[in-house]
């Protein structure tokens, strides 16, 4: 065989040498997989809390599954990610990773004040130190401040201090809670107490050098509690590749995608009426029915009604205390929203947070209108009863008084007696308006009388002037049914969302295209058309009926219809009052008449019979002459 022959033959014999081995490797690698499987399967681990903690904890103790952390890429990432949401920052960080980075938390704090972040830094040591991060974060959700709490720890501790979070209820929009989850996937017990009402990141690194961040408010239907999913990623080479870090919520709600809604009802016309059978209900319409509708057609959901357990709104009380009503529902998160006459007050927004208006009303005292007055007594009307009676002393005074001054004034020493029938009249003809001569000529005497005539004109008699016809053109007791106060406050209602709600802007921003369109004032206009033809028991509308008139939104109550309703004509029956005084005077006089009459005849008649009976005496006079000069005449 040639030279060449024997090498092809060599080169033939590798090649089927190297095929055997490498068909040998892969039958090697297949059984080690097989047998691994199996002993997986025989002897399986079991997922329970004690055996993460321990899994966790030897981890801890030996630095192995924190040494090989890329810290100076970890320092970055958390550098921009911070930067990226402009807020305040708390790094609380499990002693492993202290011990096995000295410097990781020096150089992540150094970093972070560079671009003007404020830091704080707690330690995961003891129990004691949790509470202490529990009680900063309380205290950030109590004051609003915007700021980011960044967790690196044990996935066990990082389970329990999420738990103690939603326990707590310490839900805020202006908290992001970031858990860093770099050396093992999340856990299922993690995911199942994230709320949507919490703002959590979750950060995980695939791989050296990049970074992946979960959101838990990144989808406007989550499934159960709240579903993670991923809205940015950081790289070494490329830092952030998103701007903004998060979604905003406004975005990621703008379309619910037909998400489903527990929204609790309750019969209060005309809002929403409610027929209750007997193991179920039915919603008949109405306002907040109406308006509900509206907010589904907008922003694509779907809602269920329930029915509250005692069928009251509730009322907000102190942070501990127990809550009852569709409060307590939407307070324990049973619930997610109500829509009612739901009033804004200070103890409710401490356990709900409130939309936008829904309802501008104002609050007054109604009380029964009595029938109409008889016009029999319209002239003493115009004044109160307590007036009367100073008004009556006052004309029966002042006559004496002013006899009183002009007497100590002038000096009279004879005809008083004239002297006070004429102070007496003067009074008299004063206050009933007509022409009288003040009965002295002292300058004191006119001005003190001056005084008394222009209160007597310009006061009284103008006030009870004005009065008096006001009363005979608009009667103050017309045939309303009822009769409303001044407004004492107002009142405003609005939507009942729960704590740290995500969606609250994206529905604050359809009520007020609604408000400003005037569409919530139309159905309310409509419902309450609807309720009072309801009540009047007529099935056509008519707008005359309306004895009670709503005060919409941004509106005044029209004046004009109620002023022209109370308006009347005048006529004699209005004026009955003057001719029966008339009638009285005239009587009054008449009977006067008489008792002078009769008190005439009887002064004549026992002057008469005086004469009679008295003797008679004559008497001669003296001549005149004679009287006075020439006799002087004694007995």
């Amino acid at each position: 065989m040639s030279g060449g022959g024997r090498k092809k033959n060599e080169n033939r014999t590798h090649f089927t040498f190297r095929r055997a081995m490498a068909a040998a490797e892969r039958c090697v690698l297949a059984l080690t997989v097989f047998a691994v499987v199996l002993a997986t399967m025989a002897i399986p681990e079991r997922d329970d809390h004690s055996n993460i903690w321990r899994r966790q904890r030897r981890a801890v103790v030996s630095d192995g599954r924190w040494r090989d952390l890329d810290y100076g890429n970890l320092t970055n990432a958390i550098r921009d990610i911070v930067e990226a949401m402009t807020v305040d920052c708390t790094l609380a960080v499990h002693s492993g990773v202290e011990n096995a980075a000295a410097d990781f938390l020096s150089n992540t704090i150094k970093s972070l004040h560079g671009r003007g972040v404020t830091t704080t830094h707690h330690a995961l040591l003891t129990e004691d130190h949790v509470q202490s991060l529990l009680v900063n974060i309380r205290r950030a959700v109590a004051d609003g401040h915007h700021t980011s709490y960044i967790v690196l720890s044990t996935s066990a501790l990082m389970e329990n201090l999420l738990s103690a979070i939603r326990k707590s209820n310490l839900m805020s929009r202006n908290v992001v809670y970031m858990f860093l989850w770099l050396r093992s996937s999340v856990s299922r017990t993690f995911k199942a107490d994230i709320l949507e009402a919490m703002r959590v990141c979750v950060i995980t690194s695939p791989r050296p050098g990049f970074y992946q961040i979960y959101y838990s408010q990144a989808s406007a239907r989550p499934g159960y509690g709240s579903t993670l999913k991923m809205v940015n990623w950081w790289s070494a080479m490329d830092g952030l590749v998103r701007f903004p870090l998060l979604p905003p919520p406004k975005k990621v709600y703008k379309n619910f995608e037909g998400r489903y809604f527990n929204v609790p009802v309750l019969h209060k016309p005309p809002w929403t009426f409610v027929e209750y059978l007997n193991d179920s209900f039915r919603v008949e319409g109405g306002r907040d029915d109406k308006l509900i509708n509206l907010l589904a057609d907008k922003l694509h959901f779907q809602f269920r009604y329930i029915d509250p357990p005692d069928r009251t709104q509730g009322s907000g009380l102190d942070h501990g205390s127990s809550m009852q009503g569709v409060l307590g529902l939407i307070w324990q998160r049973e619930a997610d929203w109500f829509v009612g006459d739901l009033s804004i007050t200070y103890e409710r927004n401490l356990v709900v947070d409130f939309s936008f208006l829904t309802l501008v009303d104002n609050e007054a005292f109604l009380t029964h209108a009595p029938g109409r007055l008889n016009e029999a007594f319209s002239l003493i009307r115009p004044f109160h009863w307590s007036v009367w009676p100073l008004l009556l002393i006052t004309v029966i005074f002042s006559g004496p008084i002013l006899y009183i001054l002009v007497d100590t004034t002038d000096g009279h020493p004879q005809g008083k007696s004239m002297l006070y029938w004429k102070c007496v009249w003067w009074s008299v003809t004063v206050f009933l308006q007509q022409a009288a001569i003040i009965p002295s000529e002292n300058n004191k005497i006119r001005f003190v009388a001056g005084l008394l005539m222009l209160s007597v004109t310009y006061v009284i008699g103008d006030m009870y002037s004005a009065s008096l016809t006001s009363i005979l053109a608009r009667p103050p007791k017309g045939a309303q049914h009822f009769h409303l106060s001044e407004k004492l406050n107002t009142r405003y209602s609005a939507i009942a969302f729960q704590r740290a709600c995500p969606y609250r802007d994206n529905f604050d921003d359809v009520l007020m295209r609604l408000f400003e369109g005037g569409i919530l004032s139309k159905i309310t206009e409509e419902e309450y058309q609807k309720l009072n033809d309801k009540l009047m028991g007529s099935e056509k509308f008519d707008a005359a009926s309306v004895v009670i008139e709503p005060v919409l939104e941004g509106s005044e109550p029209q004046q004009e219809d109620d002023d022209k309703q109370l308006t009347i004509a005048m006529s004699m029956k209005t004026l009955q009052g003057a001719f029966y005084v008339l009638a009285i005077g005239s009587i009054l006089a008449g009977f006067l008449l008489l008792i002078e009459m009769r008190s005439h005849d009887k002064w004549k008649n026992d002057k008469r019979i005086k004469r009679i009976k008295a003797p008679f005496v004559y008497k001669q006079k003296a001549p005149i002459k004679f009287q006075n000069r020439l006799y002087d005449l004694k007995e």
